[in-house]
């Protein structure tokens, strides 16, 4: 604003309604710039110190977590298990009526001898696939108790066998490599993340592979039970 005083032109700097000039506004301007900074920066502290927080409750901190992490895998483990066995059923009951329908008819377009040496042939086979039946069954009978006494899970054991117990056993001896170097790793990985820095997450892996290994066999029994129940 310019007034006119002694003959001059002056300007005349307008006054803000607390009293102050208008150059304050420059002021609260730079104040709120720095409250907003500060604010923001206490948030991303928040922000960062909750995302860490987050991390550090997924690791189970007591044997009970442990267990329930464990029981929860076993569990859904048992589920999926039952449903592959159910559809493999399934297919096989399918496929021996497709296989018995296909019998029959081969058999009206034979002689009577030929219908007869067909069957004594056919008893034959029956003979062999039954005794080979009951071979299995003890076979995996006997891998079970093999994977039960070595504290791992038993539901691996249809994956294990083989035509005979040496084969058999070369499976396990590879999959109980296999299942505690996969283990002992999971676990080095788990104390890396939840103790950054520290220098005992490889002493401590092999306490913690023992639980793990613990608590599935705890879930053997319940896992046998399924299998019994199911499987007949």
């Amino acid at each position: 604003m310019y007034r006119m005083i002694a003959g001059r032109l002056v300007g005349v700097p307008l006054m803000s309604p607390d009293g102050g000039t208008g150059g304050g506004a420059t002021g609260s301007t730079g104040e709120g710039a720095g409250a907003s900074t500060g604010q923001s920066g206490a948030a991303d502290g928040s922000e960062s110190g909750s995302g860490t927080g987050g991390t550090d409750s997924e690791i189970p901190k007591t044997k009970e977590e442990l267990q329930k992490l464990l029981q929860s895998e076993a569990d859904k483990r048992v589920t999926s298990a039952l449903k592959t066995a159910q559809e493999k059923w399934e297919l096989e009951y399918k496929q021996k009526l497709e296989a018995e329908k296909a019998e029959a008819e081969k058999l009206a377009k034979m002689s009577a001898a030929e219908k007869e040496q067909a069957l004594l042939e056919k008893q034959k086979k029956d003979i062999a696939d039954r005794e080979r039946a009951i071979q299995q069954k003890e076979l995996k009978l006997e891998t079970i108790k093999i994977l039960n006494d070595k504290k791992l899970p038993i539901d691996f054991a249809d994956l294990l066998l083989a035509d005979d117990a040496d084969k058999t056993k070369g499976n396990v001896d590879t999959f109980e490599k296999a299942f505690r170097d996969a283990v002992e790793k999971a676990v080095v990985e788990r104390l890396k993340g939840s103790t950054p820095g520290s220098g005992g997450a490889t002493a401590k892996a092999g306490e913690y592979g023992k639980k793990v290994a613990e608590a599935f066999s705890q879930k053997n029994d319940e896992l046998e039970k399924a299998r019994k129940s199911y499987f007949g």
